[in-house]
């Protein structure tokens, strides 16, 4: 038999549905929140959050989750919590302040170093030119997958060699696009509505298009491409370069520079040249 699952109170798809048109909140987000929070009600069977309710919570959470985790569960109930207050549901905002993120350890994805990047671009001229094309939408401008599967022909300006991302949070950004990239494009489309990619194409279908770039590039060992990997690797590539921080950060789409300078590696040899 499946177990009986309380459900949660109306107001969390109204809370939900607030993040979405109100905060502008990603699809992915809104889920992830959703989840959580629907978790905290069956937890304390439908109880509005209070400080001894909060704190067995995430002191069950604490005994299963990594502290990443953890802090995106916190952020969602502070989160709650003061949308909760503010719509007078019986909740006190003072509550969120005993919430406290852990503290997560900085880790830094690896990137391509740069002599399998010469094999893996001597390689993707064999590939087919929708193929070539996402390298140069994530490796050489640096969009996430999913932008680049959103991008339409209506969004790029031939005559300034530019192109409008609608990024995440509902964001749109203007960043050059490559001669590349536009000559790819011509040979794809005739329409200029038209998607660059074959019919029924997903992320899903992208991603497993980077994932067999390095089963058949003689990469180094161990060095298995994923999109994020090359969104880092343009970030200390052009950072190398001489590239100044908030120009990548523009580029990439990041909301906080924070964020952008935990996308660059340097060693001390790129700081001496």
């Amino acid at each position: 038999m499946n177990p009986i699952v309380t459900p949660s109170p109306p107001f969390v798809e109204e809370w939900l549905s607030y993040l979405s048109t109100q905060k502008r909140r990603s699809s992915r987000t809104i889920e992830s929140y959703g989840d959580i929070l629907r978790r905290f009600f069956e937890f304390s069977e439908n109880s509005l959050p209070n400080s001894e309710n909060l704190r067995a919570f995430i002191r069950d959470a604490a005994q299963k989750l990594s502290p990443a985790s953890q802090a995106q569960w916190i952020s969602a109930l502070k989160n709650f919590i003061e949308w909760a207050s503010n719509n007078k549901l019986d909740v006190s905002s003072n509550i969120s302040r005993e919430l406290r993120r852990p503290k997560i350890p900085k880790r830094l994805t690896r990137i391509l170093e740069e002599d399998d990047l010469h094999w893996l671009v001597d390689h993707l001229k064999l590939r087919p030119p929708e193929e070539q094309l996402l390298f140069e939408f994530i490796y050489s401008m640096g969009l996430r997958i999913s932008e680049a599967l959103n991008v339409r022909i209506k969004d790029i300006n031939t005559g300034s060699s530019s192109i409008k991302i609608f990024g995440k949070g509902r964001k749109y950004r203007q960043i050059p696009i490559t001669s590349n990239a536009l000559s790819l494009i011509s040979k794809l489309t005739k329409s200029k509505d038209s998607s660059l990619w074959p019919e029924k194409t997903t992320v899903r279908t992208l991603r497993r298009w980077v994932e067999n770039w390095s089963k058949s590039t003689p990469l180094a060992a161990n060095n298995h491409l994923h999109p994020h990997k090359l969104r880092h690797s343009i970030a200390s590539h052009l950072l190398k370069r001489g590239a100044r921080l908030p120009q990548i950060q523009k580029l990439l789409g990041h909301s906080r520079l924070a964020t952008t300078e935990r996308y660059t590696h340097l060693n001390t040899q790129d700081l001496i040249r």
